[in-house]
């Protein structure tokens, strides 16, 4: 019992992580059907862009983030244009390969950028003193993420009951019927994948100063967590990415505390596969999801 509570605490922080990312996951598949491999990697955009505006040049820090948001969603934008929209109407694997192939390119060019050194953002509290929980130092910048989760879960739900995102559902599910009310179904697209690469970019932003920044880092460290929350949840739901995600977070720090010395390799990373799998087999749509 008393490494429950350290268990959770932790699992809460590193699963707002994978919320944010598994949420863009679903607001693409929500909108266009289209699992987006290359999410994880919009945030390390975010994380490097923070470090090069206020570590390298020496920006403010509100500024860097802002700047470092910003440039993850244009990479979105250009991702969106360039790859995604020739590619739509084509097989599900096509563009599953295609998003795959732009992770990959993401994590060779910050590669060819900043090699593969290790690089180590500053937080937004110096000093950060943060408090105690059941001897567990929580600080104020990993505060900050969870509500940074909160906050956008609750916009992106509201954003849905709102017409435009009643066009992006509608987009989905009948484009021609859209297209002959009169809307731009191009237009539609890439404000969801600048939405999905704006909140990719809060995730990079307010994650960095926690941890070491190096090339690949969010497709590492959250993009298998994250897509196996937003599975969990149910890919059509935004309500089920961000439990989801705050589930296997859960469940993973629980794993690394618990099996520690049980012998097994990796149990944070055999859990979240084990979960996933059970989720395919025995409830594919997701807990909180009709349809997937």
């Amino acid at each position: 019992m008393d490494q429950l509570i350290p268990a959770v605490l932790i699992g809460i922080v590193s699963g707002s992580i994978y919320g944010l990312i598994a949420l863009g996951i679903v607001l693409i598949f929500k909108t266009q059907r289209v699992v987006n491999f290359a999410q994880a990697e919009f945030a390390t955009v975010g994380a490097f862009g923070l470090y090069i505006f206020h570590v390298a040049l020496g920006l403010p820090y509100a500024l860097a983030a802002v700047l470092g948001v910003a440039v993850s969603g244009v990479v979105a934008v250009l991702v969106e244009r360039v790859v995604v929209r020739p590619l739509l109407g084509s097989r599900d694997v096509t563009v599953f390969v295609a998003t795959a192939g732009v992770a990959l390119f993401i994590v060779s060019l910050t590669l060819f950028i900043g090699d593969a050194n290790i690089r180590q953002a500053q937080t937004l509290f110096p000093g950060d003193p943060g408090f105690v929980v059941s001897g567990l130092p929580i600080s104020y910048q990993q505060l900050m993420v969870i509500a940074i989760l909160l906050a956008v879960a609750a916009a992106l739900t509201l954003f849905f009951k709102l017409p435009v995102g009643r066009a992006l559902l509608a987009v989905s599910r009948e484009p021609f019927a859209v297209r002959l009310a009169g809307i731009s179904t191009s237009r539609l697209s890439l404000l969801v994948w600048l939405m999905s690469g704006l909140i990719a970019g809060l995730a990079g932003v307010t994650f960095a100063p926690t941890t070491q920044i190096t090339p690949g880092l969010f497709t590492q460290q959250a993009l298998f967590p994250a897509l196996t929350g937003a599975v969990l949840g149910g890919l059509t739901s935004l309500p089920g990415a961000f439990l989801g995600g705050i589930v296997v977070g859960i469940v993973q720090s629980s794993a690394s505390i618990y099996a520690a010395n049980s012998g097994v390799p990796g149990p944070d990373t055999a859990i979240v596969f084990v979960i996933l799998i059970a989720v395919l087999f025995f409830r594919p749509q997701g807990l909180l999801a009709k349809e997937a």
